[in-house]
């Protein structure tokens, strides 16, 4: 039997009990995660992108998903507000990878620079 070691926060791939299948272990984690809002130059967010060590998910890849994500948001170029709190399912199944849920609880209020 082999054994697997990780370090805290980090996904790793075990092997399923007798299905020769893997599986990606995701271990609970508040540690960090990032929140990406797809903006046009209007500031309208048409997509949110959500990643965890190990794991990336577009969370909002619809309209309807984005318009559900922003419970509350503002963005003038320069200072951004948003609250959002809720889960999402990522199927991965194209990748051999079962179904992940990812959750947040976000609320914020920050200037926003630009990349040069």
């Amino acid at each position: 039997m082999r054994k697997t070691s990780r370090a805290p926060g980090r996904a790793v791939w075990n092997p399923s009990k007798g299905s020769g299948r893997r599986k990606l272990a995701i271990p609970r984690s508040t540690t960090h995660g990032v929140i990406q809002l797809t903006v046009d130059k209007s500031y309208k967010v048409w997509q949110v992108d959500m990643s965890v060590p190990g794991y990336a998910c577009t969370i909002a890849p619809f309209p309807k998903d984005v318009e559900t994500f922003l419970q509350s948001y503002r963005f003038d170029g320069t200072n951004l507000q948003l609250t959002s709190k809720g889960s999402y399912v990522c199927g991965k199944a194209f990748a051999n990878v079962p179904d992940q849920t990812l959750g947040w609880d976000i609320k914020v209020d920050l200037p926003v620079f630009e990349k040069n």
